[in-house]
Parts: C-alpha cells; sequence; structure tokens
C-alpha cells in the first residue's frame, strides 16, 4: 500500500485489498506469523529467510528508498531521502527530522515515549479530523469544545477499523449530540474505550451520553471509565446495541472482555450471564458496588479491584469458570471471605 502498488476497487476499500495479499503471503509462507493478539489480529510477522536473502541480493544503493525505520539514535533523514518517503516509522524521536521536508509520506507511525511533539508535526495536525472521509485507523480522539474538535467529528469516519479511545466525554452535552458520532454504525470497530476524565465534582450527563454511543454488536472488547452515572444506560445495563438506526435490540455476542473503571456511583454491573463470549472481566474502582449479581460463566481472566463495599463473592464464580487461569482481588476492604475452592 504505501508503495502504491495496490488500486482500490469500487467494492472494496485500498486495506481490504492489502489484506487480502497479506493473506496470501502467509499461505505461501514467505510471511510467517510471529504474533497475535487477544482476538486474533497478527500483530507482527517475519520474513522468511529466503525471501528475505531474494531482497537483500537485488538492493541497489541508486534505488530510491520508500520504507524506513529509525531508532532513537539514528541521525536525521537528508532532505534529498525524506522527499521520496512513503512510510516512515520513527521511534522516541530524531533530532532534526524536519517533516515538511517529507513531501510524499503517506503513513507516519510514531512509537515510544513523547512528551510533546516536534512543530512540524503539530502543524500537520488540524482540526475538522472529519473531513478525513477514508480515515480507517483512528487509536485515539479527545472531545473538546470548540467546531472542529466535538464527538461529531467521528459521524463521518464509517470506515474506522480496530480500536478506538474517546477521551474528555464530558465535554459532549447530552445523547442527541452523541449520536452525531455514529458509532453504532461502524462494524469494522473491535475495541471501544469509552473515557471521561478524573476529579470532576459532579455529573449533570453522563447516562445520556454513553445511551448515544452505543457501539455495533461486532464489538469485541469494551472499557467504560470515569463515568459518573447512578446506573447505565439500557445497552450497556443488558449489554445489547440495536441493529440498525430504528432496529430491534441484539446482544453483544461477540463481546470477549468487558473493563469498569472508576464508575463511582453505579450500584450494580451489567448483565453479563448472556454473552456466550466473555472471557475477561476487569471491575475497578466501583466504590458503590456492593455484591456481584451478575454471572459469569467461562471466564479465563477475573480482576476485581478497590471494591471497597463488596462483603462476599459468590460460590458460582468458581464452579462456573473451570477455565479461570488469571484471579486478581484487590484492595477490597471490607470483603470478608473467599467461597470455598479459592483457598487450597
Amino acid at each position: 500500500m504505501a508503495e502504491e502498488f495496490l488500486q482500490p476497487s469500487r467494492r472494496d476499500y485500498m486495506e481490504f485489498v492489502g489484506n487480502m495479499f497479506f493473506n496470501v503471503l502467509l499461505q505461501n509462507s514467505l510471511l510467517q506469523v510471529a504474533m497475535k493478539d487477544d482476538y486474533g489480529n497478527v500483530e507482527s510477522c517475519v520474513m522468511h529467510d529466503l525471501a528475505s536473502s531474494v531482497v537483500s541480493n537485488n538492493a541497489d544503493d541508486s534505488i530510491v528508498v520508500r520504507y524506513k525505520f529509525l531508532e532513537e539514535e539514528s541521525s536525521p533523514i537528508p532532505k534529498n531521502v525524506a522527499k521520496h518517503l512513503l512510510t516512515l516509522f520513527l521511534k522516541g524521536g530524531i533530532p532534526g527530522t524536519i517533516f515538511s521536508n517529507f513531501q510524499c509520506l503517506h503513513y507516519l507511525t510514531l512509537f515510544g515515549d513523547y512528551k510533546e511533539f516536534p512543530n512540524s508535526i503539530r502543524e500537520m495536525l488540524s482540526a475538522e479530523i472529519g473531513r478525513l472521509t477514508s480515515l480507517h485507523t483512528l487509536r485515539c480522539f479527545t472531545v473538546g469544545k470548540e467546531k472542529g474538535f466535538q464527538i461529531e467529528e467521528l459521524g463521518s469516519l464509517k470506515n474506522l477499523t480496530g480500536s478506538v479511545e474517546i477521551q474528555d466525554l464530558e465535554m459532549v452535552h447530552d445523547k442527541e449530540e452523541a449520536l452525531k458520532a455514529n458509532i453504532f454504525q461502524k462494524p469494522n470497530l473491535f475495541k471501544l474505550a469509552f473515557r471521561w476524565s478524573d476529579g470532576r465534582e459532579d455529573e449533570t450527563n453522563d447516562e445520556s451520553v454513553l445511551e448515544g454511543i452505543q457501539p455495533h454488536s461486532n464489538l469485541k472488547k469494551l472499557e467504560i471509565s470515569g463515568f459518573k452515572g447512578i446506573r447505565f444506560p439500557t445497552w450497556d445495563e443488558k449489554m445489547v446495541a440495536r441493529d440498525g438506526p430504528q432496529g430491534s435490540l441484539v446482544p453483544l455476542d461477540n463481546l470477549i472482555g468487558i473493563e469498569l473503571i472508576g464508575c463511582s456511583e453505579i450500584e450494580e454491573i451489567p448483565t453479563l450471564e448472556h454473552l456466550p463470549n466473555l472471557k475477561s472481566v476487569s471491575l475497578k474502582r466501583l466504590k458503590k458496588v456492593r455484591l456481584i449479581n451478575a454471572w459469569f460463566n467461562h471466564l479465563t481472566s477475573l480482576q476485581i479491584e478497590e471494591l471497597d463495599r463488596l462483603d462476599c463473592l459468590p460460590e458460582w464464580i468458581l464452579y462456573n469458570n473451570q477455565n479461570l487461569s488469571f484471579l486478581y482481588i484487590s484492595k477490597c476492604g471490607v470483603l470478608r471471605e473467599l467461597p470455598d475452592g479459592f483457598i487450597t
């Protein structure tokens, strides 16, 4: 894709075509899977020794460099090289790198400990991201008050794929404004994180806003953090999603993981027993939850931390989850005892 060898069709977008060719390379062992994520997606791969040898032996200093990976200790990229680059992976920042020199750059990946971006990158990051209607990857979106930074910018990004973290949801006024993000119309998002800022004195609209950002039923992992509503809205409380704008409610059957963090006012956690693929549950800083009244079946991971009023755990947690391989319970001050079988 970076070399512009692939051309999208009217039916299939470029990433779909690229994924098809990538699978062909895997099936023919030219590439080999090195690591997969929790959802079965390939995170990294390695090139077969034979293919790597062919590429190396045919390399020529006269070839224009289109793809580059730079570590922190690397020297700045010369202007005559930068102007031809299509793809750049940059770790930790390279002193003296001037991003305005990258005239043909299509893909820029930054990773590492960036305390702030260089001016040349900040100039490239503009408001009104909603104008990028072909955008497929957006890891994080921080909601602002000003036009161009509001949650409605997500509404036109119908092709978003993978995971998105939406921060500062307290900036959204109500359900109607939240609906403009069209989250439920994004079937290719498998992971969503909805986050409100810590340290707020009160809430006026958290329940309404969360109601308006219900996900598509394809969702696999959900995180809700900093929510200060007294109860979750219908879709979250019952773990269902609407099948279309006016459709019926269907279970979030694809959900494999849920994490609730700092939802300080809720007293009950959502209904979870009807989710056949749920494997991981994490409950943290739910200060008013006294008991776990939702059934978990077939869990492999359960984390319970800082549930200040939780005084007991039901015995079925152990009996219903025979494959539980990770259990972490911490800072539950009034928890009196564990069910038989937890301590051996």
